[in-house]
C-alpha cells in the first residue's frame, strides 16, 4: 500500500471512529516533530501530509470527516506558524488554496 493510500484509508475511509482518531493523533504527532532524523529529506512529514489532505479535501463530503478536518486545521496552523513571510522566506507552496 502506498503511503497516501494508507493515510487516507485510516483517516477518512475507515468506518471506525477510534481508528480515525488514532490516525489523526499519530500523524499529528509525526508532523509536529519536524523533519526527523534525515533533515536532508526532500519533503517533511508536515509538507507531505498537508499536501495530501489538501489534494483530497473534496472527498470529505462522502465520508465521516471530523478527524480529517481537525488534522487538516492543526497542520495548516503549524505550517503557517513555521513559514516565514516575505520573498526570502517563501518556499514551495504545499497547498493549493482553491
Amino acid at each position: 500500500m502506498k503511503p497516501d493510500e494508507f493515510l487516507l484509508t485510516g483517516l477518512l475511509y475507515c468506518p471506525y471512529e477510534t481508528v480515525r482518531e488514532e490516525f489523526k493523533q499519530s500523524f499529528g504527532a509525526l508532523c509536529r516533530q519536524g523533519r526527523g532524523v534525515d533533515s536532508s529529506a526532500q519533503e517533511s512529514p508536515l509538507d507531505f501530509v498537508l499536501g495530501l489532505l489538501s489534494q483530497n479535501f473534496s472527498l470529505i463530503s462522502e465520508y465521516p470527516c471530523k478527524q480529517y478536518f481537525e488534522l487538516f486545521c492543526e497542520l495548516l496552523d503549524k505550517y503557517f506558524a513555521n513559514t516565514n513571510p516575505g520573498p526570502e522566506g517563501a518556499g514551495k507552496l504545499v497547498i493549493d488554496s482553491e
